[in-house]
């Protein structure tokens, strides 16, 4: 027996459509796989209008670099833990990329190239540390260091915030 749906009041979801530089917040993280098998994590990021975009982390050796240089913009320490990231503010540097679509044409996507700190975000420990190779493969691992959640700074949002989300 199927299941009844009211979607009328849901809004659809807007996705930034253009490139250039935008002070995003991490709205949502969640964990999956590739079609190899390998973990990723996919994160969403939403902007002062409500414009989201989305990235994924896949968690092999060669690929590890680029959630390094994210956590970092998180200004987070090298030792994280994904529940960490929701909340913190990045700044994302957007380019479009040409696809073929699958009836052949040729479509455009917008990614994300690059992130930078925001100063929207506080920083979280050490961010410049250099990881060892134990901070390396901390990633794939169960049970990941983190701070006591008594002494992880917070950031307040009031009207005046320059992202109020």
């Amino acid at each position: 027996m199927g299941r009844n749906y009211d979607l009328t009041e849901v809004q659809e979801q807007q996705w930034i459509s253009e490139a250039g530089k935008f002070t995003v917040k991490v709205t949502g993280v969640s964990q999956g796989k590739t079609q190899n098998l390998n973990d990723v994590e996919k994160v969403i990021f939403s902007d002062k209008n409500g414009l989201s975009i989305s990235d994924e982390f896949v968690i092999t050796d060669k690929a590890l670099y680029r959630m390094k240089n994210f956590v970092k913009a998180l200004k987070l320490e090298m030792t994280t833990n994904t529940d960490e990231w929701v909340g913190r503010y990045v700044v994302i540097n957007v380019v479009a990329e040409n696809y073929t679509k699958n009836g052949g044409g040729v479509g455009v996507k917008f990614v994300i190239k690059s992130y930078e700190e925001s100063s929207l975000t506080t920083p979280i420990g050490n961010s410049n540390q250099q990881p060892s190779q134990q901070d390396h493969t901390a990633y794939r691992e169960p049970l990941i260091q983190m701070p006591d959640k008594n002494s992880l700074p917070s950031i307040d949002i009031d009207d005046e915030d320059p992202i109020p989300f």
